[in-house]
């Protein structure tokens, strides 16, 4: 089984944005939550025509208006002493970019809106792997949290936010949908899972069980996300 989302390149070639290109020493250090949600922003604007989420959307994307996106951003996802290190910050200042946004955007424009949803780190790696599947089913990533982790080669996702846009596993012995899908609430794999993580202006296949299983408190989790029509704008 296997699941691959299309993302978007930008005119230097980079897989989505990144943060080590940001305007400010905090932003570069910290500024991983802002850089997230400014990939899931053109995403949607790309596939989605939420072209008002992302106000240099042409159908392409350059790395300049980019990183002046990402100075839009900051406001709403700054970054702190101790980082955007709980679900309920990100999804909190990410709605309120979406909000005014959205309140900005001509009437027309406004026919879906983004839900979110957050899913914590404490739940079984088979239930993550149940619910990544769900998700990417229905056409979006999903946003992930990973705070310590006791596995060195996880040490580029340590206090950190990067997207999951695709999945795969070898089967071993079912179908892998069907282990994802009646095994998950046992809290057994059924399947050698992998997540495809996008961070860095690039892509790599990760073990979502090593991945998942830190080994170290506190945990990060996972933020969802959903659409919506609307029948007007927020007020």
């Amino acid at each position: 089984m296997e699941i691959l989302l299309d993302h978007f390149k930008l005119d230097n070639g980079a897989y989505g944005g990144s943060q080590v290109w940001f305007r400010t020493a905090w932003m570069r250090l910290g500024g991983c939550a802002a850089q997230t949600a400014c990939d899931i922003c053109v995403f949607f604007a790309k596939h989605f025509g939420m072209e008002y989420l992302y106000p240099f959307y042409t159908g392409e994307i350059r790395k300049k208006e980019y990183v002046t996106f990402s100075n839009i951003m900051r406001p709403y996802l700054k970054p702190r002493m101790k980082g955007i290190n709980t679900l309920d910050i990100y999804m909190d200042g990410f709605r309120e970019y979406l909000s005014d946004t959205e309140k900005a955007a001509p009437e027309e424009e406004v026919k879906t809106r983004i839900l979110m949803e957050g899913f914590s780190g404490e739940r079984p790696a088979a239930e993550a792997e149940a619910a990544i599947v769900r998700q990417l089913e229905k056409g979006y990533p999903a946003a992930c949290l990973v705070l310590h982790h006791e596995d060195p080669e996880m040490d580029d996702y340590v206090w950190h936010w990067f997207l999951i846009n695709g999945y795969r596993c070898q089967e071993t012995g079912s179908a892998c949908s069907t282990a994802v899908t009646r095994e998950a609430m046992q809290g057994k794999t059924g399947s050698q899972a992998e997540i495809r993580a996008v961070t860095y202006g690039a892509a790599r296949w990760i073990d979502l069980e090593r991945l998942w299983n830190t080994g170290r408190e506190p945990k990060g989790g996972l933020v969802f996300f959903d659409l919506e029509k609307t029948c007007g704008k927020q007020k």
